[in-house]
């Protein structure tokens, strides 16, 4: 639970402004700083919670027949993709009048994220998931036969990009896989030691060989091969630490804090982008610009504004629209009295509440 708390919450940085996909020039600044937090935590982020998953996924319910699993994941996963791509479009028809020509193009992809990302592009995830989701008893059958080949296989579809417009994001099945393969093994002890030199030293390897990736020249296959070998390797330093980070955390009776807010973290995840807006657009109207020591300082604490605010929203939703929210969030938005007891406990640092 904690490492998904800060996944979450580290996907945030990859959504802040400025939004350009621009390699920093010169990289020692607040451009080379926003790069390094985006490729570092943000970026990363995502495959360890698609092993996550793939964890949990390994131990469905037992009296739950195959076909009704997928029709509750439809409705997790599928279900709040849509209507939050529904809710992002109806804002842009209330801001300018009409859609935009690109979106009314492109509309099925905007929605349903059928083979292109969509409106709220951070939900292509769940429509990933959802697929490896179905494609689970494969997986698992060909993991207990031959595990080094099929993570192998699925390696080379990662950095190759071979399995077409199965997955808009094709790590995230190997990371699934991964996720798949440990809940296999028997469960590590509570707790753990704490993060060190070589979890730190990984990471800044790592992102230090995704630098040297994305200045290569050229939008060249080998180039593109080359960004995305980068990129699995710095998710795979990233996971380490944030996973040592977590066990460690648990160790010390310190995750009390971070675990409390995780029944909000979906709600969180789908409606940080909307936020994002709403933040960027109050900034702007108070003349911060995005290379001020003002919104670095802001970028940096962004994750935690974003997670007040969704706190905020999810209690006057849970108040005022208790059973639509619960549609919007496949299930999984707490109550008014959970969200309640959520807040007093971030905040409470006298109450004892206890460990995950």
């Amino acid at each position: 639970m904690v490492a998904r708390v800060l996944c979450i919450l580290g996907v945030i940085y990859i959504h802040l402004p400025p939004y350009t996909n621009e390699f920093p020039d010169p990289f020692l600044g607040a451009g080379g700083l926003f790069w390094f937090v985006r490729h570092g935590i943000g970026f990363a982020s995502v495959p360890l919670l698609s092993a996550i998953a793939g964890y949990l996924a390994a131990r469905p319910s037992p009296n739950a027949s195959q076909g009704l699993q997928v029709r509750r994941k439809a409705s997790s996963l599928l279900l709040p993709m849509i209507l939050w791509n529904c809710i992002a479009l109806c804002k842009d028809m209330a801001e300018h009048g009409m859609l935009p020509d690109p979106y009314v193009a492109n509309i099925l992809n905007q929605i349903f994220a059928l083979t292109d990302f969509p409106r709220v592009v951070p939900l292509y995830f769940l429509r990933d998931l959802f697929v490896c989701m179905l494609l689970t008893p494969l997986l698992i059958r060909c993991l207990k036969s031959q595990e080094l080949l099929c993570l192998g296989l699925l390696l080379a579809n990662a950095v190759f990009n071979l399995d077409g417009l199965l997955l808009l994001n094709s790590p995230i099945i190997l990371f699934y896989s991964m996720g798949l393969a440990a809940a296999s093994r028997p469960a590590p002890p509570d707790g753990g030691a704490r993060p060190g030199f070589r979890h730190g030293l990984a990471v800044v390897a790592t992102v230090g060989l995704s630098f040297l990736a994305e200045g290569l020249p050229g939008e060249s296959p080998f180039a593109q091969e080359i960004r995305r070998s980068a990129f699995i390797a710095n998710s795979l330093a990233v996971a380490m630490l944030f996973w040592a980070l977590s066990r460690w955390l648990v160790s010390t009776g310190r995750a009390a804090r971070i675990t409390c807010v995780e029944p909000i973290m979906f709600f969180v995840f789908c409606s940080h982008t909307l936020a994002i807006g709403l933040l960027w657009a109050l900034l702007r109207r108070a003349g911060v610009e995005p290379w001020s020591a003002t919104y670095v300082a802001f970028f940096l604490v962004a994750p935690l504004v974003i997670l007040a605010m969704c706190m905020a929203g999810g209690l006057i939703m849970s108040r005022l629209a208790p059973g639509p929210s619960r549609i919007l969030m496949g299930g999984r938005f707490p109550t008014f009295r959970e969200l309640s007891s959520q807040s007093r406990r971030l905040f409470n640092r006298g109450q004892d509440i206890g460990r995950k």
